[in-house]
């Protein structure tokens, strides 16, 4: 006899009908939990840990690690009072902060000395891993369907949109909020079943130290509160439980006031970064088009990820106005389906409005940056798209092949993790150097003035500056008025031996920013080695005056003071470089050839050697060595 479907009455007062149970026995369920969180550990670390060999990118990396002096200084109870400042990098993500802090007393920052920017990698593979098996527990906990809940584990440890959030060592805001999001999640479910002071109370915490991470969980109290309706069951909406709404909707009012103080945290520091764009450079139109057509983009790379790009650049006006039409349509479209399937398909609902709520903040309605969307963006919002898919399929194939389901869906369902799965690997490729990021950046997008400045960045950087220029040339044809594109044609041109193109740069980069304190100093770099040993002070002390931590800007004033035989003066700068820069090897050379010539050649030894402990394959530390050793 055919086994029939067991059926509840929920909350909501709709009939529902529900797959037979998907393991029968106790001890089975907890087997196949097992395994699943196994296959899931195994999956994600297999993928990702190629980037564990990866050095850091000049790309934000120097900012939040290792051009960063307070987070190179390690953690410490003054680089956590630094941490909760307001306003560098434009983010208040204190937590953030003292993770990579940690990270460097753990590691380091050299790829010479212990693990380097491979234990960075590792913590960010760390917790991608342990954010998949979470989220598996999470909807297993919910549903009592592991198999599904497994699935969307999968799906989000493997899926290509998601290497940015991992890859990228400046990124653990990401993977790190979405740790506390899930465990907050997690926490919450625990409280509703067990409504305990102290339960609510590990909630609030929990959701504390995650907008201490990262400021989009700022909609989390939201997607608790759809929870509520699917799979919790704890508001009728259908029924419209006016009551029932606002009753949750009071037991969340810390969580939502906590979220307020963090969004407006949040705006002063990107203010006081200067990142948040301008409105007139983007008008609210432009805005909300934008936002459309980013709604609908995202949803087709989920289904077809490819040409995946680090930066996509702000189309401006450029939208077309049927483009524009037609992704309001899909939108509209979907949330009128998703409203119409809330009694029978409630996932689907639920599943939806989490990925327009949480995707909200970062939609681009309030500009934050000049890109039009980003990969990383997608980290916890396709959470809520891979649920209303999995738990649709599923339901649709059980009702057409009743009994049958799960033979039915595992081959596709291996099928579509296999090929994400090689996606992602070749995606987690391009993150292995700048280079390779940005020349695919510049191939699969159009118009990327910011891919091309980055490109020519790497190429300066590994010694080609002749083929760096055209980058740098094409960046500005697109964007003119950009000092760091103006400092690094400068750059590329003095590499390049173009001396004059190089100074007319410097200048325009000046006269766009008078406090770049990197154009100061690299103007300075060439202004020395023209012997204008005056001209080039001014220069270094003006970067020293614009970033009081720049420790490049100590040496190279060192270097040119040594130049005019002010070897006390010198002195002082290396040191302060070094202290700024512990692990600065260049500075450690320096000083120690400074110190030997002085007559100082026990302790210009010591420099040598720590500078050759930094960088083994350093020739000049070696050759002084060789030079003062006799």
């Amino acid at each position: 006899m055919a086994k029939t479907k067991k059926r509840k009455r929920h909350a909501c007062g709709a009939v529902v009908a529900y797959a037979p149970q998907e393991h029968s026995t106790r001890r089975g369920r907890i087997g196949s939990i097992v395994i699943i969180c196994l296959i899931l550990v195994v999956l994600t670390a297999s993928l990702y840990w190629q980037t564990t060999s990866f050095g850091f990118l000049n790309y934000d990396d120097n900012i939040y690690v290792f051009r960063n002096a307070d987070v190179v200084a390690g953690l410490s109870a003054q680089g956590m009072k630094w941490a909760f400042n307001i306003g560098y990098a434009g983010n208040w993500h204190p937590l953030t902060w003292m993770s990579h802090m940690l990270d460097v007393s753990l590691y380091g920052t050299n790829p010479h000395v212990g693990w380097g920017p491979g234990g960075h990698h590792f913590t960010n593979v760390l917790l991608h891993t342990v954010n998949s098996v979470l989220l598996f527990a999470l909807l297993a906990m919910l549903t009592g369907m592991p198999l599904r809940s497994g699935f969307v584990a999968a799906l989000f440890a493997v899926h290509p949109l998601h290497v940015e959030s991992v890859a990228w060592v400046a990124e653990r805001k990401d993977v790190l909020s979405a740790f506390f999001w899930i465990l907050t999640t997690i926490a919450y479910v625990g409280y509703t079943r067990s409504p305990k002071a102290l339960l609510y109370v590990l909630v609030v915490f929990l959701y504390a130290l995650g907008l201490m991470a990262k400021p989009m969980l700022v909609t989390l109290p939201i997607t608790l509160l759809l929870l509520d309706i699917w799979p919790l069951r704890r508001l009728d909406l259908i029924g419209n439980d006016k009551k029932g709404i606002a009753k949750l909707a009071v037991e969340k009012t810390p969580l939502f006031v906590m979220a307020i103080v963090s969004g407006l945290l949040t705006i002063v520091a990107q203010s006081r970064g200067q990142a948040i764009a301008a409105l007139e450079s983007f008008p609210f139109t432009v805005r909300a088009a934008n936002a459309l057509n980013s709604f609908v983009t995202y949803l087709v790379k989920t289904v077809w990820p490819i040409d995946l790009a680090t930066y996509y650049p702000h189309p401006g006006t450029s939208i077309p106005p049927l483009i524009v039409v037609m992704a309001a349509f899909i939108v509209i479209a979907l949330t009128a389906f998703a409203l119409y399937s809330m009694r029978r398909l409630p996932y689907v609902a639920v599943g939806w409005f989490w990925y327009l709520v949480t995707l909200l903040p970062v939609i681009g309605l309030l500009q934050v940056g000049n890109q039009a969307m980003a990969d990383r963006y997608t980290y916890i919002p396709l959470v809520g798209v891979f649920v209303a898919a999995t738990w649709g399929i599923c339901d649709l194939v059980a009702k057409l092949f009743p009994g049958r389901a799960a033979v039915v869906l595992a081959l596709p369902g291996v099928f579509v993790l296999v090929v994400l799965s090689c996606l992602t690997y070749s995606q987690i490729g391009y993150w292995s150097s700048g280079a390779k990021l940005f020349d695919r950046a510049v191939k699969v997008t159009k118009d990327n003035w910011f891919a091309h400045h980055c490109l020519g960045c790497e190429l300066s950087d590994t010694g080609k500056p002749e083929a760096a220029i055209p980058h740098f040339l094409e960046t500005l044809r697109l964007r003119d008025k950009f000092a760091d594109a103006h400092m690094n044609l400068a750059i590329a041109y003095q590499n390049a031996g173009r001396l004059e193109d190089a100074r007319r740069e410097y200048e325009v980069a000046l006269s766009l920013d008078p406090k770049h304190s990197l154009a100061h100093s690299n103007y300075g770099n060439l202004l020395n080695s023209l012997g204008k040993y005056d001209d080039a002070e001014v220069h270094y002390r003006k970067a020293i005056e614009c970033d009081p931590k720049y420790a490049e800007a100590y040496n190279n004033l060192a270097v040119c003071l040594c130049n005019q035989n002010r070897i006390r003066e010198a002195e002082g700068f290396y040191r302060k470089a070094i202290e700024l820069k512990p692990e600065f090897a260049q500075a450690h050379d320096n000083l120690g050839l400074l110190l030997s010539r002085t007559g100082r050649v026990e302790e210009g030894a010591r420099h040598f050697r720590i500078a050759l402990q930094l960088e083994p394959n350093m020739q000049s530390a070696r050759d002084h060595v060789n030079q003062f050793s006799k």
